[in-house]
């Protein structure tokens, strides 16, 4: 018997994660398996997942460490990273901050460092074949440098960052 490839998916109760691991549950070739990367696993979400048959594991995204046993073994990794949770975060931390543009500036600080964390546990994942990276297009570059939303500028760090690498 031929042993499954291991997909980890990050972000698994998101819209993005989700439909990934919806699409791989309703593969017909069966030869997937599937781990769920989330904080919460005791969540009614998480559970959810592991009834459907996927393996769900405890990572944050701030703990390299953890990030690099819960990509252990894995064949794929799809990374994706939420901006407006990590603002919404920033202004629940910071509830007399009114100015919009810290905040955003803070929480995209956290979510670039979270995709660089992703990047370097991948790396050291030695059967990892795909790492798919969740972005959004360059803003700064495509506006000829008139715009630079704070969630679309720590994407393309973490872009650029995946692209130095090997």
């Amino acid at each position: 018997m031929v042993a499954k490839k291991l997909v980890t998916v990050v972000g698994d109760t998101g819209a993005q994660g989700g439909s990934v691991v919806d699409y791989l549950l309703k593969n017909k070739s069966k030869e997937y398996a599937i781990r769920a990367i989330t904080r919460p696993t005791e969540s009614a979400a998480a559970k959810a997942l592991a009834a459907r048959g996927v393996e769900v594991v405890q990572a944050d995204l701030t703990d390299i460490a953890a990030l690099t046993a819960a990509f252990a073994g894995s064949h794929a990794i799809f990374a994706v990273t939420n901006f407006w949770g990590l603002f919404s975060d920033s202004q629940k931390q910071f509830p007399e901050e009114k100015d919009v543009a810290l905040l955003a500036g803070r929480a995209a600080a956290i979510e670039t460092q979270m995709g660089i964390n992703m990047v370097d546990a991948a790396l050291t994942t030695d059967t990892l074949q795909q790492y798919i990276w969740s972005t959004l297009t360059n803003a700064y570059t495509v506006s000829g440098g008139r715009i630079k939303p704070p969630h679309y500028e720590s994407k393309a760090q973490v872009t650029r960052y995946i692209q130095s690498k090997p």
